[in-house]
């Protein structure tokens, strides 16, 4: 625990300020203590930066992508019913497909405003371009797709 103590200098005058100056002093259990408790706080945040404790996203993981029509069975996610004594909907493929706009990301690469702004941006095609897939698609490299992949 740090304990302020006063230093008083000579009549000299060699502080400008003159009378006394603060000083701390430590015991030496208590700067053992406080460079330790430094050093595992440090380490922690070491350790929480980096990637080990991180997940991989998919599309840089190893695994094999099927694509989202391997999803489609009905005994799957692809049931047009929810069932009732599973922790799992299996709906969830028709859910997306009606519901949500995301289902339709890669078919909007193939409208005309896409082939616009590809055009712009000096693109081949919208649906052709990394930088349009990375964000409308599974777009993982084709080392990593399933034999029955599809980008759309």
């Amino acid at each position: 625990m740090l304990k302020p103590s006063f230093v008083t200098q000579g009549a000299s005058g060699e502080y400008p300020w003159g009378g006394a100056v603060p000083m701390f002093q430590i015991s030496i259990r208590d700067l053992v203590r406080s460079v330790m408790s430094g050093c595992v706080a440090a380490i922690a945040l070491v350790w929480l930066a980096t990637p080990a404790g991180a997940q991989v996203l998919p599309q840089y993981g190893g695994d094999k992508h099927l694509g989202v029509a391997s999803c489609a069975g009905s005994t799957c996610h692809g049931g047009v019913l929810a069932y009732k004594d599973s922790p799992v909907l299996q709906n969830e493929y028709v859910t997306w497909q009606r519901e949500d706009l995301h289902s339709k990301a890669y078919a909007v690469l193939l409208n005309d405003r896409s082939k616009r702004i590809a055009a712009n941006l000096g693109l081949q095609s919208a649906h052709t371009a990394k930088i349009c897939l990375d964000c409308h698609a599974d777009n993982t490299a084709p080392t990593n797709r399933g034999r029955q992949f599809q980008i759309s």
